[in-house]
């Protein structure tokens, strides 16, 4: 921001720090007023600090990690992750959000992104007769073999005790193992309400064909074969040859690979 001033040359500025949500001015010094209209004061400004404070809300309601802060400080407009479904419980009662108000009333929900400009205490808030569910959902890993360490999504739900909820989903390009759970039983504590699936990443074949009587004098198309879904393949030919051709790129329906792109595998080809 800037703003534009006039003073008599050879006197002093009189330049003002301006008030910004979040900010605290630093002390600066005021110049001597140029005749050419040249002289500029730069006033420079500290990003404050705030605490945001989280309150369970309830005597009976814990953390599920012991080692969750329960309070942390950022910088006004940093990006903040509120606790979910997973790191918190109470028996008999379903996890509802989080709000500026210990009563929880609906105008007050909290659902800032970035840190405001003031210390907060959030309240949870509880949804009596409802308990809280998470299903973490594992996809297989590009090599068809490894899963990655942390969910590639996560859904929280939330229902009564004793429902079955149906937890698995489609994910296109993967398949739930054999032995994956179809649904789940709530139990009162929500804690015990988590269920990790995991999914088989699919493979398809991929076939480079030359086409009919062509024949190289050099080299030899790429190998193809039983791919995993996802993966990434290059359709290099730059180390083959056909006399009076150049190479253009691999042709799949409308679609045209050329020379040094790579093919993402998502289906037969």
């Amino acid at each position: 921001d800037k703003e534009s001033k006039t003073g008599a040359t050879g006197q002093p500025t009189a330049a003002e720090s301006k008030p910004y949500p979040g900010f605290t001015a630093q002390s600066f010094e005021q110049q001597t007023v140029n005749g050419d209209g040249s002289t500029v004061v730069k006033v420079y400004y500290n990003r404050n600090e705030y605490t945001l404070t989280y309150n369970l809300n309830g005597s009976d309601a814990v953390w599920t990690d012991s080692e969750t802060d329960q309070s942390h400080k950022y910088r006004f407009g940093a990006e903040i992750t509120t606790p979910t479904s997973n790191d918190l419980s109470r028996a008999g009662y379903a996890f509802g959000g989080w709000y500026t108000d210990k009563s929880c009333s609906s105008e007050n929900e909290f659902t800032a992104a970035t840190m405001p400009a003031e210390n907060t205490t959030l309240y949870a808030k509880w949804n009596a007769g409802q308990v809280n569910y998470t299903v973490n959902y594992y996809l297989q890993n590009v090599d068809g073999t490894t899963y990655p360490n942390t969910p590639s999504e996560t859904v929280p739900g939330s229902g009564v005790t004793g429902q079955a909820v149906d937890v698995q989903k489609s994910f296109e390009g993967f398949a739930p193992k054999a032995d994956s759970s179809t649904s789940i039983t709530l139990k009162a504590d929500s804690a015990q309400n988590v269920v990790d699936l995991y999914y088989t990443r699919n493979r398809y074949t991929l076939s480079f064909n030359l086409g009919d009587g062509v024949i190289l004098d050099e080299g030899s198309a790429p190998a193809g074969g039983d791919i995993y879904y996802g993966a990434e393949i290059s359709v290099d030919m730059t180390n083959v040859k056909r006399t009076g051709y150049t190479f253009v790129g691999w042709k799949d329906g409308e679609k045209m690979y050329h020379a040094g792109e790579t093919i993402t595998v998502t289906e037969d080809m």
